[in-house]
């Protein structure tokens, strides 16, 4: 017959599961799970026994609790069996609501041991995975709630806002002295990171107000440097102003235009050439007598 047509040829069998449990159903002797227990094949009356079934009531097999396969023959991987063993759980109801209404262990890394394969997580019904790669959890370190809280509670501490002596779960809460043991060592890890923060900070601060200090100075000398140069541009003026007004009444011999601020320039340039020559042309030394005695009385700061 056709591929579809072939059934497993296992009497008893109606060829769902697999003997390796990755695969739903099967056609052939060698992937019958049942094979292996002949003794079974048979009932009490020689008539073959009823397919081998999830023993929980209500559930039809479909789905496994790791989220790995598609149905399961055993209480052990029935997903209801596990979530009804959520009540195991209740004995950390006091520790959810002493950590501001938090999930439980939300400081630990690792689950605490509880028995069963369930996560310890209280209102936590296994649904979800912190790696989103699976559709459940079996552990406090895969719960979406708990690692969920334990990143906000770390938050808090480093911000300074959890206060370790009335925020954290009490002792009596776990189960044993590793569980504390892991916690102590993960609060301390998180002091020492806030110790670490705040050293870091202080030093910032310190850097913060050491460039203030300077940049303070730097605008004082900058400051003081401007009121100098203010102070040069404006007695600059006032010499050129006073030279103006006191040489109006001496004419250079090749100077016939009236001195003013315009030609100033061009003035003082041949006065410049005309006091050098003074020492090879006697016939100079009245005009340069008239100009010092017009520009003896220019204060000179």
């Amino acid at each position: 017959g056709s591929t579809s047509d072939q059934k497993c040829p296992t009497p008893g069998c109606d060829g769902s599961g697999h003997i390796t449990g990755n695969y739903s159903s099967h056609r052939s002797l060698s992937g019958c799970p049942r094979i292996n227990k002949p003794k079974k094949l048979l009932g009490k009356d020689g008539e073959p026994p009823e397919p081998l079934r999830c023993p929980v009531p209500g559930c039809e097999g479909i789905g496994h609790v790791t989220g790995k396969y598609l149905s399961h023959r055993s209480a052990s991987g029935c997903p209801i069996a596990n979530k009804h063993k959520m009540v195991r759980a209740t004995s950390m109801t006091n520790l959810s609501s002493d950590f501001s209404n938090e999930n439980v262990s939300i400081i630990l890394n690792r689950p605490i041991k509880f028995d069963g394969l369930v996560c310890p997580t209280p209102g936590c019904d296994g649904s979800g995975h912190t790696s989103g790669s699976y559709p459940s959890h079996r552990s406090l370190s895969c719960c979406p709630k708990a690692s969920e809280a334990f990143m906000k509670a770390s938050t808090k501490l480093q911000e300074g806002e959890l206060d370790l002596e009335h925020d954290l779960p009490d002792a009596s809460a776990f189960k044993n002295d590793e569980d504390l043991k892991v916690l102590d060592s993960e609060i301390e890890r998180l002091r020492r990171e806030n110790n670490n923060m705040e050293s870091q900070l202080l030093k910032l601060r310190t850097d913060i107000t050491w460039m203030e200090n300077e940049y303070s100075s730097h605008k004082m000398a900058n400051q003081k440097l401007f009121e100098q140069n203010n102070d040069l541009d404006s007695h600059a003026k006032y010499m050129r102003t006073s030279l103006i007004q006191s040489l109006q009444g001496v004419r250079l011999p090749e100077f016939n235009i009236p001195l003013s601020e315009a030609n100033f320039d061009n003035y003082l340039a041949q006065l410049k050439r005309f006091c050098l020559d003074v020492y090879h042309r006697p016939q100079n030394n009245n005009m340069y007598g008239a100009v010092k005695q017009a520009i003896a009385d220019i204060k000179v700061v």
